[in-house]
Order: structure tokens, then sequence, then C-alpha cells
């Protein structure tokens, strides 16, 4: 976008063709800041926006959560007398239920003449997000009176909704509509995925755990961390353990997943970094794991005996004492901070960095058993060519 916006700044006469095409850049770009800044300095140039523009402008309002620039455009809209067309329409509707204004999305709903089933999408999607999982099905519903069919999406945005309201029962009875072909494909991933996640917040883990093993895709990363956390949650150390070692055995590991499954354990965020593990790639967003649970679960149901062996394994292979104490938390050294060649101390004075990457000292917290367990599992050979080598860990002697 920056050659781009050089380009635009060198054009001597700038219409609204132009302006349009560099909202809808920033837009794309995901840029929603500048798409909203570059809306208005339009607005001072004197250019009169079209329909395009008002699209792109109004996807901008509702991700940035610009309710008030949203409203402008739609006082600018019925001000101007342009009747909602279907595109125009959707994106109005979608840009009052981002911001929340539920009421407000679902009256320009009303008022539109034409929908589509990308219009009933974004209002089945919007009442979801908004919880109002009662709702969004009773729209789902209406949409199949008015004899619109329901896609892909739709589906998947029904049972999201029926997550966020915890409704097994409808979700249950669309689920295997959907497996029956009812409605005229067969479920994806995403599809089973949303089932699955359904029914391990409802508490139903035998029944989730039968339909990972029978759906016909390979359980993703986000399949198994929801199953482990309705597993924690509930407290079943079995299906715990079972979900944490498929968690373990997939092959790619990602950044954000392992730093919200160390997030106990600070210091292995910041080695991460420092080092910068390529083998982290981005992937799913959709589920936050806490795989610090295994021994944590298992001390839930008070089998200690059990506990002390999962950690004393752990221990064993990285040469550390079981019997450390846990008990405080502590920041950890930025990727940054290695590259000084002084020797200085953090702010906590939790650790000190020195000259030599050999030198590198940890004063007083350590790596937790569970943390060191999931690296080990993960082989993160880049740790083990060059922290082992590099990390003394007091107080593991």
């Amino acid at each position: 976008m920056g050659l781009c916006r050089e380009v635009f700044d060198e054009m001597s006469d700038r219409d609204v063709v132009s302006w349009t095409v560099l909202i809808m850049g920033y837009r794309n770009a995901k840029n929603y800041a500048d798409a909203l800044i570059a809306f208005e300095k339009m607005q001072y140039a004197g250019v009169v926006p079209n329909r395009v523009t008002m699209v792109n402008a109004l996807g901008a309002c509702g991700s940035f959560r610009a309710i008030e620039m949203g409203v402008w455009i739609h006082d600018f809209i019925k001000g101007s007398g342009w009747d909602l067309d279907v595109i125009l329409g959707t994106s109005l509707v979608e840009m009052y239920l981002k911001c929340g204004r539920i009421d407000e999305g679902l009256i320009v709903f009303r008022s539109m003449k034409e929908k589509n089933v990308f219009t009933w999408n974004v209002v089945i999607q919007g009442l979801g997000f908004a919880k109002s999982g009662q709702e969004a099905v009773w729209w789902f519903n209406r949409m199949e009176q008015e004899g619109f069919e329901a896609d892909e999406v739709t589906l998947a945005n029904v049972l999201n909704a029926c997550i966020q309201s915890v409704l097994v029962d409808m979700g249950r009875q669309i689920f295997s509509s959907l497996i029956n072909g009812n409605y005229g494909f067969s479920p994806s991933v995403k599809h089973y995925a949303c089932m699955i996640d359904l029914l391990t917040h409802a508490g139903c883990l035998d029944e989730a755990f039968k339909l990972i093993k029978e759906m016909p895709f390979e359980a993703s990363k986000s399949i198994w961390g929801s199953f482990l956390t309705g597993c924690r949650a509930s407290g079943n150390l079995e299906l715990s353990e079972f979900a944490a070692k498929k968690l373990a055995e997939l092959d790619e590991a990602t950044d954000k997943f392992l730093q919200q499954a160390l997030l106990s354990s600070p210091p292995v965020i910041g080695i991460l970094n420092s080092l910068q593990v390529n083998k982290l790639n981005a992937c799913s967003d959709s589920v936050l794991v806490d795989i610090d649970n295994t021994a944590d679960c298992v001390c839930s149901v008070q089998r200690w005996g059990e506990d002390g062996s999962c950690r004393s394994d752990v221990d064993n292979g990285w040469g550390c004492r079981s019997d450390v104490d846990n008990g405080w938390g502590c920041s950890f050294v930025e990727a940054a901070r290695l590259e000084h060649d002084s020797e200085f101390t953090c702010a906590s004075n939790d650790y000190t960095v020195l000259k030599s990457p050999a030198t590198f000292a940890i004063n007083k917290p350590y790596l937790t058993p569970p943390a060191m367990g999931i690296l080990k599992s993960l082989q993160v050979n880049c740790l083990t060519a060059m922290v082992m080598r590099t990390i003394s860990i007091r107080n593991c002697s």
C-alpha cells in the first residue's frame, strides 16, 4: 500500500474511482484506520462518494468498530435518497451488527426489498457473536421458510450461534440434518469442529470423542484443543491425557498455540522469541488452548501419585529436580535484548543477560515441568541445539 499511496499522491486529478480504489486497498490490507482517514479526506476534497465507495467504507467501519462514521454514512445514504440494494444494504447490516447495534441492524434488514443468502448469513453470524443464539436460530428457520437455501457458511454460522448460547439439542438437530444431506451438501471439517466444540462446551465429552473418531477428516489442532479444554473443565483425566498426546503428536506447531499453551511459563516464551523458532507458523485462531493441564488435571482429581510420576518423567528428560518450587511467576527476556553486548539486568531482576550467549543465566525462574514436557514432545531441535548448551538453570543442579 505504500507504493499505491505514492502513486495516488502523484496524481494531479483524483476522481471518485481513484479515491474508492485507495479506500478499497486499505480495507483489503486490513488497515481500516487509514481507509477511514482516506474516506474523510475524500470528503474534504469535495469528491462525492458512490455506492462502491460506501460499501468499502462501511466494511472498514464494521471491522474498526467505528460506529459514529457508520451512522454518518447511513444518514448520508438516506439523505441522498439512495435505495438499499442487496450489496449496500448487506454492508450496512453487517456494520451495525459488528458494532453491536443489533436492533439497528435488524431494522435495516427488514427494510431491504431484496435479500440474498449473504444477507441472511450476515444476520445469523452477527446474532451468534452477540450471544443471541435463540434469535439466530429463529432467523435461520425464517430464512428456510422464505425459500432461501442455506450454504456451508450459513450452517457454520448457525452452529457457532448454538455454541455461544450452548443450544445442544438444536445443534444436534441441525447437524443431523446436515449429515443426512437435507441441505444438499456434506458437512466439512468446519462443521464437525463446530459440533465438537458445542458438545465439549456442554460437557458431552463421550459424544464429542465419538464424533472425532467417526468423522471422515483428520482432527485438526483446533479440534483437539477445543476437546482438551472441555476435558479439563470437566476434570476428565483420561480424555485430557489422550487429547494432550494427540496435540503433541501433531507435526506443525504454531506460535499462537504454544504461547497460549505455555502462558504459565513466560521464560519459555522468551526463549522461543529470542531464538526465533521458525517452525512456529500461523494457523487457525479459532481455539485458544491452555495445555498446561496434564499434571494439573491429575491434581484436580487428587491423583497425586500419578502427578508426581508425570513430572518426574519430564524432569528426567531435562535433568532438573522435581522438587523445584513452582509458586511464582516472572517476566521474560525479549528477543531484542539479546542483541546488546554489555551485561544488563532486567528491571524486575529476574534475569541477567551477559555478553556471550553461552553465559545466558536465569536467576530464579525455571521451566515448569509441563512446559518442558511439551517442548520435548514437539522436538524443537533448535532449542536442543542452541539452548541446552547455553542455558544454565540455577536450582536445578
